[in-house]
């Protein structure tokens, strides 16, 4: 079918070995318009796991249930911090 796209082996997913957060975020931004910046020592924090490309609030919500951070968000950004 002419219509019909093959998509490659893991398309729309980003994977994160042993990766910097702020390296993490700078990928996801790739995907987004809500665009994650990381401050502080949150930046450092090494990320591991699978995301879908675009799903910015779902990689917030993982980060701050598995990592010491915390988000503020804005109407296009989200700012990822360390707890307290």
């Amino acid at each position: 079918d002419r219509f019909f796209v093959k998509m490659p082996l893991g398309f729309g997913k980003l994977f994160f070995d042993d990766e910097p957060l702020s390296e993490a975020a700078a990928r996801m931004n790739d995907y987004s318009h809500v665009k994650i910046s990381v401050t502080g020592p949150a930046a450092a924090l090494r990320i591991n796991g699978m995301f879908l490309a675009g799903q910015t609030g779902a990689f917030v919500e993982a980060l701050e249930s598995y990592y010491p951070v915390t988000a503020e968000y804005t109407a296009n950004s989200v700012i990822i911090k360390s707890r307290s």
